[in-house]
């Protein structure tokens, strides 16, 4: 296992570091002060206001940045035909991920023993990566296959991502930070679920705050399934019994708000990740609720999620595939005929594919990756993962808290039931679904370097 340990900058080095993030404010400053209103002005204002707290206050904004993963609203139009991104879309997590990454920059060139930033084992293989999806790219923007602009935000996305990841293994240093932002986390998690009851009397599939007419009920169906292993491995490591009865409370409701998002995908993804749980923590509680689940499931399903279920082996009237004696419904259909039609396009582009958001919209994450990087830039992919289930599990051994066995288990137990996710959506680009994870994943990592520094 790679250590973690902290590198620190030159002088000249920080120097430039601060340059290069007050030049990088400035261009952003000018820019929106030419082209934006009065109330955009303001809420700049409010966001340099913020940036200032985050110099002398960085977990301040953090907190805010988790609350913000899905209570934040969107500016501009998600079309799913164009891949969910075809058109830009901003949101105020993504303005105040900014603010608070140049007054996290700023910092480190002002404060040159802090580090720049801690080596991890996940670092490498996220750089690595990156760089396959920007050569990926460039040869698909020469080829004429990608539109330079569109890559280079989805990039930009991934890279946002990681950045969340790196910001957060720095600033954390106590245990009782980990406490706090774990804390946010669920309370953010909760808020959701209240939102998402409230949709539920209006019959139609429950999706996550702000998200408009064109909400995405399979995103908030894989953010429940991963906040649901958090909350469920929290409790089963707890030794207080009133927080892992609150944490049990926090795992059914998530439960039910998960049913009437009415999302396949996410069902699946949830029995992966219960087994998941059970196989790593070996608790009968976990058997006995498993056990019970598949017995009086099917009895005590509202009758829209039975339908949901029964509809993926119903035949249609329109164009579908069938497997053996049993049709598909034409969502399942579309999505084979999609794994099918990509491997015959990728015979022509097999090493490093057709660039970023260089071939249509697909619907499978590992499928997208395939086109746009190809073999390469799969197997850049494959090694990421492994490396974040490497650095989970080494998180589980080395941590003796509850809470760091906890999260470590959540994060592994996500993890799997994420990659199932992604077999029918583009899960790991989602940003609703990879802000949290990312986050999930510097918590898990800096968990037991904490508790042996604190100890």
């Amino acid at each position: 296992m790679t250590p973690i340990s902290r590198t620190h900058p030159t002088q000249s080095i920080a120097q430039l570091t601060m340059l290069t993030a007050i030049a990088v404010l400035g261009i952003i400053l000018s820019v929106v002060i030419v082209k934006s209103s009065a109330l955009i002005s303001l809420a700049l204002a409010a966001g340099l206001s913020l940036s200032l707290i985050c110099l002398n206050k960085p977990e301040i904004g953090l907190h805010l940045l988790v609350l913000s993963m899905l209570l934040s609203p969107e500016f501009g139009q998600r079309t799913a035909a164009a891949g969910g991104g075809s058109n830009v879309t901003l949101r105020l997590d993504d303005l105040l991920l900014a603010l608070i990454g140049l007054s996290w920059l700023v910092r480190m060139a002002t404060h040159t023993n802090l580090g720049l930033f801690l080596k991890t084992p996940i670092n490498r293989p996220i750089f690595l990566y990156l760089a396959v999806c920007l050569v990926a790219s460039s040869l698909g923007a020469l080829t004429g296959n990608v539109k330079p602009v569109r890559s280079f935000f989805h990039i930009i996305k991934y890279f946002e991502y990681y950045f969340i990841f790196f910001m957060l293994v720095n600033h954390l240093e106590r245990q009782d930070q980990i406490q706090r932002l774990v804390v946010t986390l669920l309370l953010t998690c909760l808020i959701t679920d209240i939102y998402g009851l409230l949709q539920i009397p209006d019959g139609q599939r429950v999706t996550a705050p702000f998200e408009g007419k064109s909400g995405e009920p399979n995103t908030l169906g894989g953010y429940l399934v991963m906040m649901t292993a958090v909350s469920a491995s929290l409790a089963l490591y707890s030794n207080k019994r009133w927080l892992s009865l609150l944490l049990w409370g926090v795992s059914s409701l998530n439960i039910v708000v998960l049913m009437f998002t009415k999302s396949r995908g996410s069902y699946l993804a949830f029995i992966a990740m219960g087994l998941t749980l059970l196989l790593l923590t070996k608790r009968k509680i976990i058997l006995v609720f498993t056990l019970l689940t598949m017995l009086i499931g099917p009895f005590v399903l509202p009758q829209a999620v039975k339908e949901r279920i029964i509809y993926t082996f119903t035949k249609q009237q329109s164009s579908h595939l069938t497997v053996g004696k049993i049709d598909l419904d034409p969502s399942t259909s579309d999505r084979l005929k999609g794994w099918i039609d990509g491997l015959k396009a990728l015979v022509k582009r097999p090493l490093l594919g057709y660039g970023v958001t260089g071939y249509r919209f697909v619907d499978s994450h590992f499928l997208l990756v395939l086109m746009d990087t190809g073999i390469i830039g799969f197997l850049a992919f494959a090694g990421l993962i492994i490396a974040l289930i490497k650095a989970g599990w080494h998180s589980l051994q080395a941590s003796r808290s509850p809470l760091g066995k906890g999260l470590a288990t959540s994060f592994l137990v996500s993890t799997a039931a994420l990659m199932v996710h992604a077999l029918s959506a583009n899960t790991f680009i989602i940003i609703r679904i990879m802000e949290p994870y990312w986050f999930l994943a510097g918590l898990t990592v800096m968990a037991p370097l904490v508790e042996r520094k604190n100890a």
